[in-house]
């Protein structure tokens, strides 16, 4: 009786610990397996290893598609006051969009890409396509035509469509067409740029819209001065579908205040303009912009020191505003409407 409760003993402890050796096994194997099949996303891969190389569209823009796309409605349109310039105006009838701007001392003409995407003929004419002369009311003289005007578009068929006038520093054409009155701001770069660091204040929460403008809130003030196209669909941290678009936007800071301006990450956001409720599609770290293959901009800013330089941003949907929203320790540098803004290139 004696050697059996011996045995029995030593067969419990043996079967203990083959039972913490198989667990801890299994453990392992399953700490192994999750490592193995779990799938790698872009925050996980180091930084070197992501794609930064920029495609910058150098020569012509992208053709217009006739897939379906939603149409852009009067009222969102309305409230950017102004049309978009980096990707197409998607209408029930037509799409169109920016080709380029010529500008010399002794015309300047602009081209866009109209598309009819209905079942009818539609036609341009120079009352639907034309030039603010505002500035130049005293003069007869100048005036603003579409190039082998009326122009007529059957359907599935696209035209290039040339405005055309003889006035110099003319940045505004107007579409007068299907419902609508609204502006294309051609205007590339900045009148003036921010030359010293007094502080500005022109909003409590100021966002730049529109090129060169100067905006501040007293603790920094800022400005877009150069905008930069890209075919990229992917860059560092950044993926976009077929209709989004990434694009570099060139901003000089001012820090007004006494302190270092600090960068921590930039929000890349977009907005049903009529909901009017913001949906931040990604967080960039700031430590992407020492890959860009570009001059960008610092992620510090000394006190009272003026800063240039490149930062990503991108449009994930043409009919939502595109915003920009770099996070720092002292105030927000924020970008709106950057979809109605001029390329440089």
């Amino acid at each position: 009786m004696l050697i059996s409760k011996r045995f029995f003993y030593i067969l419990f402890i043996i079967l203990v610990v083959l039972s913490a050796c198989s667990t801890s096994n299994e453990k392992s194997t399953n700490n192994n397996n999750n490592d193995d099949g779990r799938g790698i996303s872009s925050d996980s891969i180091p930084l070197e290893e992501l794609n930064f190389h920029i495609e910058l569209i150098k020569d012509q823009r992208p053709s217009l598609s006739f897939e379906p796309y939603p149409s852009m409605n009067n009222v969102a349109l309305s409230m950017q006051g102004a049309l978009p310039m980096l990707t197409p105006l998607y209408r029930d009838s037509f799409r169109m969009i920016f080709v380029e701007k010529i500008a010399t001392s002794e015309i300047t003409e602009a081209t866009f890409e109209i598309a009819n995407t209905s079942t009818t003929p539609i036609t341009i004419s120079d009352e639907n396509l034309y030039f603010d002369l505002s500035d130049f009311n005293d003069s007869e003289s100048v005036i603003s035509s579409i190039i082998d005007s009326p122009i007529t578009i059957d359907p599935n068929d696209s035209k290039k469509v040339t405005v055309s006038t003889e006035a110099e520093s003319v940045n505004t054409i107007y579409l007068n067409y299907d419902n609508l009155h609204l502006p294309f701001f051609l205007t590339d770069s900045p009148r003036e740029f921010i030359s010293d660091s007094t502080p500005l204040r022109t909003s409590s929460m100021p966002q730049a819209t529109r090129m060169g403008a100067i905006v501040g809130d007293g603790k920094i003030k800022y400005q877009i001065t150069e905008v930069l196209l890209t075919n990229n669909k992917t860059l560092g941290s950044i993926r976009l579908n077929e209709e989004g678009t990434i694009i570099l936007l060139k901003l000089r800071v001012a820090n007004t205040t006494d302190e270092t301006l600090i960068m921590d990450y930039f929000s890349l956001c977009s907005s049903v303009i009529e909901e009017n409720e913001i949906t931040c599609k990604q967080e960039i770290d700031v430590a992407e912009l020492e890959y860009l293959e570009v001059d960008t901009l610092p992620t510090s800013i000394e006190p009272n020191t003026i800063v240039e330089g490149y930062v990503p941003a991108a449009i994930y949907d043409p009919i939502q505003v595109s915003i920009l929203s770099i996070k720092n320790n002292i105030s927000d540098i924020d970008a709106y409407h950057i979809g109605t803004l001029a390329p440089a290139n």
